[in-house]
């Protein structure tokens, strides 16, 4: 590899990309996040769009913590997992048209929110470990250190069951009607972002022109998690005692997760090469199944949300205008 490849793999060039900017489908609708606020629309039962910001915060200057490179991914991961939670729950009371007065139990919504990541524990990280001793690929006896070859491999089974896993569960959730309708949506907050990236017009016309798969897809993130774990667990060898094991998993999550996050955007920003291309492969191939074709109306959806997220000074905004203004010289030539 050149080293003017290197240089720009690890210096990603500035270029009209939408850093700042994620989405997340919701209930009938979709949750887009931009630089200062998050918005959710939602498509209620009437046909109209409804539309909340779901959290506002004021610009970031100067020295941020949360902003440093290895540190930033376990804010984003957060502040996504509590903001798609809030978003949730507002699509849930506008899609069915629920009375706004009727506040969830929190007592029930905590427990609800321990048992469901408890059973994620459980299904993904304690499982698959235990799964590698079950099918033979591993002696009962002495643990292994992290220079023995073996302990690679078993990391690696375990690993590739992980995905097995999460594949399994993933094309029997797509099964439901509903959920469907969800990666639909997804779809259309895929295609939102392309045509935003792409420097066009926001119109329906427009954006369903675009695929709706996209490099910095939460979906792409998990593939990228799973390889940078496979990693880092082998460092640690793999211990005969599943609960060490377990707890090794759940102590790398972290930076883990931290890692993973800097190779997606330094990957996304250099989307030609072919490490890039390699990270991607499974996320982009994966969405094929959650990020289906949307109609106009979910499209619609997506660019409401997505208009609302973009500040004043954003050049789609600054283009727009411009444009306004050329109109408006040819109505009126004085």
């Amino acid at each position: 590899m050149k080293s003017k490849y290197i240089f720009n793999f690890l210096c990603a060039p500035e270029e009209r990309e939408a850093k700042l900017y994620g989405g997340q489908a919701i209930l009938e609708g979709v949750m887009m996040k931009g630089s200062n606020k998050a918005v959710a629309s939602v498509r209620c039962p009437d046909g109209s769009i409804k539309s909340k910001v779901i959290k506002e915060w004021p610009e970031k200057k100067g020295f941020d913590i949360k902003r440093m490179s290895f540190i930033r991914g376990i804010f984003v991961l957060y502040e996504s997992l509590t903001l798609g939670m809030i978003a949730l729950r507002y699509s849930a009371e506008t899609a069915f048209d629920e009375e706004e007065g009727e506040k969830p139990n929190p007592i029930i919504e905590s427990l609800m929110f321990a048992v469901s990541i408890a059973l994620a524990i459980g299904l993904f990280l304690v499982f698959p470990t235990k799964l590698v001793e079950w099918i033979g690929l591993k002696e009962a006896g002495a643990s292994l250190s992290p220079s023995d070859p073996n302990a690679l491999l078993l990391n690696l089974a375990e690993g590739v069951i992980r995905i097995i896993i999460f594949v399994g569960y993933i094309l029997a959730i797509s099964l439901m009607k509903d959920i469907k309708r969800v990666f639909r949506y997804h779809g259309s907050e895929h295609k939102t972002v392309n045509a935003y990236e792409a420097r066009v017009p926001l119109t329906v016309k427009n954006v369903q022109k675009y695929p709706t798969a996209h490099f910095r897809c939460g979906t792409s993130f998990i593939f990228i998690v799973v390889i940078v774990h496979i990693l880092i667990s082998a460092l640690f060898g793999f211990s005969d005692n599943i609960w060490i094991r377990t707890a090794i998993r759940l102590g790398t999550l972290i930076p883990v997760a931290s890692i993973s996050y800097e190779l997606l955007r330094l990957s996304a920003a250099n989307k030609s090469l072919l490490l890039s291309r390699i990270l991607f492969f499974p996320g982009i191939a994966f969405q094929k199944i959650t990020a289906l074709e949307p109609d106009d109306d979910m499209v619609e959806v997506a660019i409401d949300a997505f208009k609302q997220v973009i500040p004043e000074d954003d050049p789609l905004i600054i283009e727009k205008q411009n444009q306004d203004e050329e109109v408006s010289a040819d109505i009126n030539p004085d």
